[in-house]
């Protein structure tokens, strides 16, 4: 059943007069009546009217997304515009390529205001470019598919009346329009060639750009005089599911509208860095990631989607915004674990603490749902810079041959496990430390502090798990010396001066011998499973009370706080 209609007015009035001065029970009211996100409704409709303010103004004073980005250029000539493989454009340099480019189509003559060109190429700052110079021009640009062939290619070309095509040097374009080029010469079409060829000679009627001779300074604003709001600003083909593929006109407004629109919705802000892999002849692409990133005035990441190497570039790039549409969502959640190319989850001994291989000398992965040692990937991307400590410290921290002979690892030293969705969960820290309170603890550090007690002989640190806590807290066997009297009062008062409070042991078990492994390593793992249950553990046992400052023995009175949450851990 439909809800009752709101005439926002009434409340956008009476929202303003709570602001102004209202009583409380004013904006109660008014709450109660209109459902509790009014005032989030109230926020969106002003800025909703702002951009239609702002837009209107843009209107009348025909100001476009070329001179967006020229204003840009002028105000933050310095700020990164583009990121693109391992390169990085400012506005400045954009805009002063886009200058020299359109320069280089004045020379070449036959282009003018309000004629058509078309931009035939991949993703790559050259299609941006290529736009930019077109734009200053007052051209209006077609976007083709370089996925078309032949027919369909010559088609869209014929469909826009261009004059001019600008083509990336790819072979794979060249070829394309060499099949198509007796045609276009007939059309009269000249065909500009951004980016150098060596590999083989232009084709008869194809044209090297060359700018390097020409300035870089504003193109005059005179030249694209006569331009208004409602002109076609690009041609974007349809899909060409009932035949060949249809122009779309987007006119200038709608340039500036729909990116407008987008910066407010997502709340874009200069800093952000928007991911985009789609082509830039695609709608989205265009209009949603390029025209909203020059409105905003904030960085775009150009690739090319890879399900493989999509996240791998969100991170390199440190993109917080991405463009996508479902598509893409299905091919990335298709993939194996988003993070297998940098993290892996291998199965290990948890007694030794050394990961368990195959045959081959390489790891064995975990499966989904089973507990293993986390390890990163380290390469040139993701370096290992290693602790102040010698060769042979830092080398245990590495773990070679994961997944493939010569590869190198970080052993995170986490028993972590990963569901079938790719989501991972820590399960415990492995060997020699445990966190408890969010801090790692290392066992040897707090064993080296109790070992030079004076009532103590020999001791064994680990951490046990406590129900309705997080992590481990510690827990030491001791094993006492025969020429001291233990003094729990006198070990707490010790432990607690030099060491932090996190890292003190909580449970104390008094044992007469420490089992050790053949290699005379403390057996843990047993220990840390019997815990402090004091159905399972005959050895007197204690509790470290915070509130008497003392350890005090371990009785089910104490056990009952401690299950309730009553004892301070």
């Amino acid at each position: 059943m439909p809800g009752p209609q709101i005439d926002y007015r009434r409340v956008a009035r009476a929202a303003a007069a709570t602001a102004l001065g209202l009583p409380i029970v004013g904006a109660v009211y008014l709450r109660l009546k209109y459902g509790p996100t009014l005032a989030d409704d109230i926020v969106k409709l002003y800025h909703s009217y702002q951009v239609l303010k702002r837009l209107q103004n843009l209107q009348k004073n025909n100001f476009f997304m070329v001179d967006f980005f020229e204003l840009r250029a002028k105000e933050t000539p310095d700020k990164p515009f583009l990121l693109y493989r391992d390169d990085s454009f400012t506005y400045g340099e954009v805009d002063g390529e886009g200058n020299k480019l359109a320069r280089f189509m004045m020379s070449q003559g036959g282009l003018g205001c309000k004629d058509s060109a078309a931009i035939l190429m991949l993703n790559d700052p050259g299609f941006i470019i290529s736009w930019l110079a077109f734009s200053k021009l007052g051209v209006k640009t077609a976007f083709l598919n370089y996925n078309l062939k032949g027919r369909a290619l010559l088609h869209c070309i014929k469909a826009c009346k261009v004059k001019a095509i600008m083509c990336g040097k790819e072979p794979q374009l060249l070829e394309e329009l060499e099949t198509i080029m007796p045609d276009i010469l007939d059309l009269g079409i000249k065909v500009w060639v951004l980016g150098e060829v060596s590999e083989r000679p232009l084709s008869s009627g194809m044209t090297q750009v060359q700018t390097w001779n020409e300035r870089s300074d504003p193109i005059p604003r005179s030249v694209r005089d006569g331009i208004t709001a409602n002109d076609v600003s690009v041609y974007i083909f349809t899909s060409g599911t009932t035949g060949f593929p249809k122009p779309a006109k987007l006119s200038h407004y709608r340039s500036c509208g729909g990116s407008a629109v987008m910066s407010m919705q997502a709340e874009l802000e200069p800093s952000d860095i928007f991911y985009v892999t789609l082509p830039l002849y695609h709608s989205m692409a265009f209009g949603m990631g390029l025209m909203t990133t020059i409105f905003t005035g904030c960085t775009i990441a150009l690739g090319t989607f890879s399900p493989k190497t999509y996240w791998d570039e969100v991170r390199k790039y440190r993109a917080n915004v991405i463009l996508y549409i479902g598509e893409i969502c299905r091919y990335l959640l298709a993939q194996p674990l988003a993070l297998s190319n940098v993290l892996e989850i291998v199965k290990c001994d948890i007694e030794t603490a050394e990961p368990i291989r195959d045959a081959n000398g390489k790891c064995i992965l975990a499966d989904p749902g089973e507990t293993g040692l986390l390890v990163t990937k380290v390469d040139d991307l993701y370096h290992f810079d290693g602790y102040m400590a010698d060769k042979k410290t830092n080398e245990k921290k590495l773990v070679r041959n994961v997944k493939k002979i010569g590869d190198v690892y970080f052993n995170s030293g986490d028993l972590m496990m990963a569901d079938k969705e790719g989501y991972l969960y820590f399960r415990d820290r492995l060997g020699d430390t445990f966190r408890w309170k969010g801090e790692n603890v290392a066992t040897t550090e707090v064993a080296e502090m109790l070992s030079a007690f004076p009532a103590i002989a020999e001791c064994n640190v680990y951490g046990v798990l406590v129900p309705g806590q997080e992590g481990r807290a510690g827990m030491a066997a001791l094993k006492l010396s025969k020429d001291h009297n233990f003094d729990p009062k006198d070990l707490h008062d010790y432990i607690t001066k030099v060491l932090p409070l996190y890292a003190c042991p909580k449970f104390l078990r008094i044992t007469e011998e420490i089992s050790t492994t053949t290699t005379f390593k403390h057996k843990k793992v047993e220990l840390a499973k019997e815990g402090f249950d004091l159905n399972v553990i005959s050895d007197p046992l204690y509790f470290l009370d915070a509130d008497k400052k003392t350890y005090v023995p371990l009785n089910n009175d104490v056990m009952r706080r401690i299950l309730i949450g009553q004892a301070r851990l």
